[in-house]
Parts: structure tokens; C-alpha cells; sequence
């Protein structure tokens, strides 16, 4: 008997398994990545979520994505809830980096988190925590999402893009290599920050709004058309230091 819970032992030990926590929401972090993390989800990055393990998940590590071509993790199905849970899925040049000297000379393929066809795929909820680092965008989500409390600094491309009827609160989108945000039809960002981005601190589609945002730094210009207007100022913005923004 005591051979055979050695034996158990060992195959656990080298081969870790993310289960869902006691309130029933899985878990993913790095260790789990490399074997697969959950029903549906093959082994090595990007974490792949298709909704058969649930549709709620919680990050209990950094996750540390290999290279500029390669996404943290994809999303093909509706309604999926991430929460960061304070931890960072974060390109391996950037571990440890303290400025945006890390950020991918030329654009990769690579996004944070990605819903692989965001037409068809609304309802992500992206929480609490960071994307550093990624080839191209930070984190990119569907229609009728939210990204609240998400700081996206150093990606290639956008920090954050969203598509129509979409909320972005509280994040900040600091260096990134082209916008801060990038805004569709019917969305909002709000109360956010974006800083020092190679393009415009906000890129907003005629049917998106902004306000309670900080806006400075950013090579392009604050706030950007889109796709057509570039979006209603809905008040208390501030750009460059003044309360006069587009």
C-alpha cells in the first residue's frame, strides 16, 4: 500500500492539475500551463478556454508568456469571467523590467488575453491585475465586455482594445506601442488613465464615449478618431493637464 501512494504521489507531483477552487472558479497559473489546465485546454501557452471547465477563472500566479508570437490566453466562448487576482501574464523579456525598454522592437502576433472572434462572442469580464509585455495587444476583448482595474503597459500594439457596447473602468494604459485604448462603437472608457503610448492615449470609434479619464504623454495625441468622429467627451477628462479635451 505504501508503494502504490508513493507511486500517486509522484504522477501528481509531476504532472500539476488546476481544480476549481472551493467557490467553484477554476484556477490557471504557470505550473498548470505547461501540462494543460483544465478540460479542453492542451498543453503549453496560450491557456485555452472554450467554456468546458466553466466559465469562471482565477489566476494563482504570474503566468509568463515565451515570446512576441504567442498568446497568454484565448477565449472561444461567451460569458467567461477572469480575474487576474493581482498577478501579471507578462512577456518573458519584461520579468523583472522597470521600463518600457522590454516592449517588442516590431509588432508581434502575441495578445494577453484574446476572444478569437469578438463579433461572436460577448460577455468577457476582465479583472484585477496585469498584461506586460505581449507582442501586440494587452488584452482584446468582444462585444458587450469589461476590462475594470487592468493596468496594460509595454505591449507591442494597443493596451487595451475592446469591440462594440463595452466598458473599460479604472485600467491605465502606460507605453504601449501604439494606442492606449482602442474603442468600438458603443463603448466606454472611464476613469482610466493612459500615458506614454506611441499612438493616441484613446482611439475611439463616433459611437464611444470617454470620461473621468486622465490623459497625457502620449505620442499621437490624446484622443483619436477611430473609425469615423472619435467619440463624445461625456466630461470631467483631463488631457495634457487641461480640462479642455476633443
Amino acid at each position: 500500500m505504501t508503494k502504490w501512494i508513493l507511486i500517486l504521489t509522484l504522477i501528481v507531483a509531476l504532472h500539476p492539475v488546476s481544480a476549481p477552487a472551493v467557490d467553484g472558479v477554476v484556477e490557471i497559473n504557470q505550473a498548470c500551463a505547461t501540462s494543460g489546465c483544465f478540460a479542453g485546454d492542451s498543453a503549453g501557452l496560450p491557456v485555452e478556454i472554450g467554456g468546458a471547465a466553466g466559465r469562471s477563472y482565477r489566476l494563482t500566479s504570474d503566468v509568463v508568456v515565451p515570446d512576441h508570437s504567442t498568446h497568454g490566453i484565448s477565449i472561444t466562448t461567451h460569458d467567461v469571467r477572469i480575474d487576474l487576482n493581482g498577478f501579471s501574464i507578462i512577456g518573458t523579456a519584461c520579468v523583472g523590467a522597470t521600463s518600457s525598454a522590454c516592449r517588442p522592437v516590431t509588432p508581434g502576433s502575441g495578445k494577453g488575453i484574446i476572444v478569437l472572434d469578438p463579433l461572436n462572442t460577448p460577455g468577457t469580464w476582465v479583472s484585477n491585475g496585469s498584461v506586460v509585455g505581449m507582442g501586440s495587444e494587452g488584452v482584446d476583448v468582444g462585444v458587450s465586455s469589461r476590462v475594470t482595474d487592468i493596468g496594460a503597459r509595454w505591449n507591442g500594439a494597443n493596451g487595451i482594445e475592446t469591440s462594440g457596447d463595452s466598458t473599460a473602468s479604472r485600467c491605465k494604459a502606460t507605453e504601449n506601442g501604439n494606442m492606449g485604448f482602442s474603442v468600438q462603437d458603443g463603448g466606454l472608457v472611464e476613469d482610466s488613465t493612459a500615458f506614454g503610448n506611441v499612438g493616441f492615449g484613446l482611439s475611439l470609434f463616433s459611437g464611444a464615449g470617454y470620461r473621468g479619464n486622465v490623459i497625457s504623454g502620449n505620442t499621437a495625441g490624446t484622443v483619436g478618431n477611430g473609425g469615423g468622429g472619435g467619440g463624445v467627451n461625456a466630461g470631467g477628462n483631463v488631457c495634457n493637464g487641461s480640462t479642455t479635451c476633443p
